[in-house]
């Protein structure tokens, strides 16, 4: 009898490397799979699952946020004829299964953790009509209780599993498409902040894997052979440059030179500011490296601290002057707001962002740190009775008053500017993206050189604006805590509204003038 196919759902802004690979285990059997967008609307997966007629659709709730959508679709699923087997996962799943299967009691099972093997056996244990609640690694109802089987240790070697399942490519720019990449899974750190350390620690095996160099470097080549991919964003927590002493990393580089790909591809990495330096960065450059995203997230030593991550702020700001001294793009998370602000902390934590992006070298960005599922941030505003919010959506309030109120404003200030596909910070990194893949595949010209130098100074002056404007509205909820000058606050919205718009038509001005450019190829 013919197997009948599976559907995944996903968040695709970008490539889900985790359902990537759940989707190339069960290719690699002979079993059909299906890859839907979670963007693509309840009605047109309705339609689509009514075409396909899957045996099991799996979810991936990648960012906790979304739960409440994945709950408004699950449902809109099953009360239109969709009753084929349903199944979820991802960190927060994992972390919290019995949770999620009481909120969306439509969910059959929850599949725990690293899911390739898991999720096999549940289909294969489906399609045979077997009994499937004894598999490691499910969650699952039964007779009004949650019941968790055995974890399935984590895969000891990544690179058995085929490579994954994708999207079409993408173009980044120019021409040039881009594809996602790891080169290993897990992270040794356990920020506060940060449920990536729960999420591995719990099954059993070592928190973090690093696959063989020769067989990223494979992966590359194939990709750039078959599908014509020029850059590569690898999505590891943490990329291994000092893994076992930095032999990982000369032996990727090494064999970057050996498929002669140091002088055709681009790649990003992510790391800690405490494991790059000037010399390991110079060589990395050397073979294609343009960007590194940084995982600053405080500018003062005591929010790193309270943060765990064993790194001071001016180790940041000197792994970011390196960065620049080699002419690598570099971007970063940052957290300007925790439990434990102060109108003192915030100060401090904008003067370091003046000290870290003041010249443009890229945009200011700012979030407010969450109560994840299984972090030390959790446990610690469960103890202080200080988590509110509903399932998968908590959040909490600060210990002072006019601090959640300063919060508030600068979220309705900024909305568009930080948080926006159609924003300054997102239009300001695709705008240096573009800058980046000229200057590697293109000759320069005195009109690019103009044109970088405009993005520079575009970016640094709406920086100023950012820190300069967040002052401001510090000193409102300070000097104002009696009565808050809402009418003072929406003049502020409004400026920045303005200057947000002129700051945005001028990156818009770059890419059409450096589109214009006759390009001349020099790779």
């Amino acid at each position: 009898m013919k197997s009948k196919p599976i559907v995944l759902i996903a968040f695709l802004e970008q490539d889900n490397l985790g359902i990537g690979y759940v989707g190339s285990v069960l290719h690699n059997q002979g079993l059909e799979v299906y890859i839907l967008d979670f963007r693509l609307g309840k009605q047109t997966i309705l339609d689509r699952l009514k075409a396909i007629n899957p045996i099991v659709v799996g979810f991936s709730v990648i960012f906790q946020h979304f739960i409440d959508d994945y709950k408004d679709l699950i449902k809109f699923l099953r009360s239109n004829g969709i009753d084929c087997h349903f199944t979820a996962g991802g960190h927060y799943p994992s972390l919290r299964y019995e949770q999620l299967l009481n909120l969306i009691p439509e969910l059959d099972s929850v599949v725990l953790f690293e899911g390739e093997i898991t999720f096999l056996e549940l289909v294969q244990a489906l399609q045979d009509e077997q009994e499937w609640q004894n598999i490691a690694g499910l969650a699952y109802h039964h007779k009004g209780r949650t019941l968790a089987n055995q974890l399935r240790p984590l895969e000891p070697d990544i690179d058995q599993f085929p490579p994954p399942l994708r999207q079409p490519l993408r173009e980044l720019a120019f021409g040039k498409k881009f594809a996602t990449i790891l080169a290993g899974r897990g992270c040794i750190y356990n920020c506060s902040f940060c449920s990536i350390h729960e999420f591995y620690s719990q099954p059993p095996g070592p928190l973090k894997r690093v696959r063989r160099p020769e067989m990223v470097v494979k992966e590359i080549e194939l990709l750039n052979k078959q599908k014509d991919c020029s850059v590569f964003m690898f999505q590891d927590d943490d990329f291994p440059i000092t893994y076992n002493k930095g032999k990982w990393l000369n032996d990727f580089l090494h064999h970057l030179d050996e498929s002669k790909l140091s002088e055709k591809v681009m790649w990003k990495i992510n790391c800690r500011t405490d494991e790059i330096h000037s010399e390991s960065l110079r060589r990395m450059k050397d073979h294609g490296l343009f960007l590194v995203y940084l995982g600053i997230e405080s500018g003062t030593d005591e929010g790193l601290r309270q943060m765990n991550k064993h790194i001071t702020a001016e180790t940041n700001l000197k792994a970011a002057q390196w960065i620049k001294d080699q002419n690598i793009e570099f971007d970063y998370g940052y957290m300007l707001f925790d439990p434990e602000s102060t109108f003192e902390k915030i100060r401090a934590n904008l003067d370091f962002l003046d000290k870290l992006v003041g010249d443009g070298s890229s945009p200011v960005t700012f979030c407010k740190m969450m109560p994840y599922a299984g972090t030390k941030v959790e446990k610690q505003l469960i103890s202080e009775n200080r988590l509110f919010g509903e399932v998968g959506a908590e959040d909490y309030k600060f210990y002072d008053p006019r601090i959640d109120k300063l919060y508030d404003v600068m979220v309705a200030s900024f909305e568009e500017w930080i948080g926006s596909h159609s924003g300054m910070l997102n239009l300001a990194r695709w705008v240096r993206h573009f800058l980046m893949v000229y200057r590697y595949y293109f000759k320069s010209t005195p009109k690019f050189e103009e044109l970088v130098k405009e993005t520079k100074h575009t970016i640094a002056k709406s920086n100023h604006t950012f820190t300069d404007t967040t002052h401001e509205l510090v000193d409102l909820c300070i000097n104002n805590s009696d009565k808050m000058d809402n009418g003072k606050f929406s003049e502020i919205q409004n400026r920045v509204q303005s200057m947000h718009k002129s700051y945005y038509q001028k990156l818009e001005q770059v890419i059409e003038n450096l589109n214009a450019i006759e390009r001349q190829p020099i790779r």
